[in-house]
């Protein structure tokens, strides 16, 4: 294999894949990135088994071939060089031997038989999408994924589509979040991605922008950009129904400015931080006062103004209560509750101007605080 390329293509290049390419793992052939030079460029690989993303370049390419070599290193070293200077590569059958300039360096390879690759199957849903519309539902789910190791088959998103519409679900033993968006195309029925897919997705389409278009089937999903493919296996195993959790019967409904209520929870949540993570809701006709409802040495609360009203108390862990807060940047939340129905402990949180998020989260009982806590922890 022999090629000349820019260092900017070819670091470009090496910034695409090395989000999938392991710093440190027992199989060597996992920190390496496989160059392939043929026709009128070359194409970057990086894997971890699991995910494999791949990423072109142009080049003059003398002589096809591939090539595994370390990936961190040649990042570091292509970092080094000079802006706008020329890299030439040159592969014999155990070193890769690369000149920029008066710059002269080598790294040891390994066989490209050992890469591996992700089969991509059969694609039974196809559909067309845009970075920032992906990115965003995706952003605005992720912080309901599960970290429970003994439930994997909710360690991600599950996606599911009815007609042009496609919904993204992460669920937790404390809630969830949804978010729908149109797509064009023939939607995936019932797919979930790991978290690590999930977080991959997000910086490649940040990073690279514009249209995306997803295939794949129950096994694989492969995100096609420009010049660049991403490949991830799917979490095998059913993804709950969360709408047996959603009940149409609450019927009292609370409308609060999203900015005001984080600040306020972020505030008497610093009181409140000794492993249950619970805060108490005090609601009192137009007031809602939120504080930490043991008797700590220290403690704190604050009183916030509403639109809507009744006279309940419940506990909430703060941090679930944030994470939904934060999922969108809309201005008004709207959290709904069926106030006196000791078999319905859930608190809907829907937003006024973006009809597309809905999340729940479990509201404790303040009579039943010791047992909460407990299960909280």
């Amino acid at each position: 294999m022999q090629f000349s390329i820019e260092r900017f293509e070819l670091l470009h290049a090496l910034n695409t894949v090395k989000g999938v390419v392991k710093a440190k793992t027992t199989f060597p052939i996992l920190s390496h990135v496989l160059l392939v030079a043929n026709g009128d460029g070359i194409t970057a690989h990086g894997s971890n088994l699991d995910e494999m993303t791949s990423c072109s370049a142009g080049a003059d390419v003398t002589k096809h071939g591939g090539v595994c070599v370390p990936m961190f290193i040649l990042h570091q070293a292509v970092q080094k060089l000079a802006d706008g200077c020329k890299i030439d590569m040159k592969s014999t059958k155990d070193v890769l031997h690369v000149e920029a300039g008066r710059t002269k360096f080598h790294l040891s390879v390994l066989p490209t038989k050992d890469f591996p690759r992700i089969d991509k199957g059969r694609n039974d849903y196809d559909f067309t999408t845009n970075s920032s519309t992906l990115c965003g539902v995706l952003t605005s789910v992720r912080a309901a994924q599960s970290t429970e190791e003994t439930r994997p088959a909710i360690r991600g998103v599950n996606l599911s589509g009815q007609e042009s519409l496609l919904k993204f679900v992460a669920i937790n033993g404390a809630g969830a979040h949804t978010s729908k968006s149109e797509m064009s195309g023939k939607l995936p029925q019932n797919v979930t991605i790991t978290t690590e897919t999930v977080s991959e997705i997000i910086r490649l389409c940040k990073s690279i922008g514009g249209d995306v278009h997803v295939v794949g089937n129950e096994a694989v999903i492969t995100l096609n950009f420009e010049n660049i493919s991403f490949s991830s296996k799917l979490i095998d195993g059913d993804f709950p129904d969360y709408h047996q959790f959603i009940k149409d019967s609450h019927d009292t409904k609370i409308n609060v400015d999203r900015m005001t209520l984080i600040g306020a929870v972020d505030r008497v949540s610093t009181f409140a931080q000794d492993g249950d993570n619970l805060l108490r809701f005090d609601f009192d006709g137009d007031n809602l006062t939120i504080s930490n409802e043991k008797e700590y040495e220290h403690g704190g609360n604050e009183t916030l103004v509403i639109d809507g009203g009744g006279n309940f108390s419940f506990g909430f862990n703060f941090r679930r209560i944030l994470d939904l807060l934060n999922a969108t940047e809309n201005r008004d939340v709207v959290l709904s509750f069926k106030a006196g129905d000791e078999q319905n402990n859930l608190c809907h949180v829907t937003f006024s101007d973006d009809k597309s998020f809905f999340g729940f989260v479990v509201n404790y009982k303040i009579s039943e605080r010791k047992q909460q806590v407990s299960e909280a922890a």
